[in-house]
């Protein structure tokens, strides 16, 4: 069974041959409950090593109305280039 948590850094150097030379952003944008943020920025820095660009990243949720909390459902990571 193919797993994200397991195979992302895999999936994401895949991604990465088929930027274009400039790229202007990458985006993760996941759904599980095994994977952080930090995670994500960490393999990003990775990822994106050389280029010049920022990284932001969290987690990705949805107020509930009635009590002001914030439910969890899922992380992001963004490289964005800084040319």
């Amino acid at each position: 069974m193919w797993r994200l948590e397991d195979s992302l850094w895999e999936l994401l150097t895949e991604c990465r041959a088929v930027l274009q030379e400039n790229p202007l952003f990458f985006l993760i944008n996941a759904y599980t409950a095994r994977l952080s943020p930090t995670v994500v920025l960490n393999l990003l820095s990775e990822l994106m090593h050389g280029r010049s660009g920022q990284l932001t990243g969290g987690e990705v949720g949805l107020p509930i109305q009635s009590d002001g909390k914030v439910l969890p459902c899922g992380i992001y990571g963004r490289w964005e280039s800084s040319v």
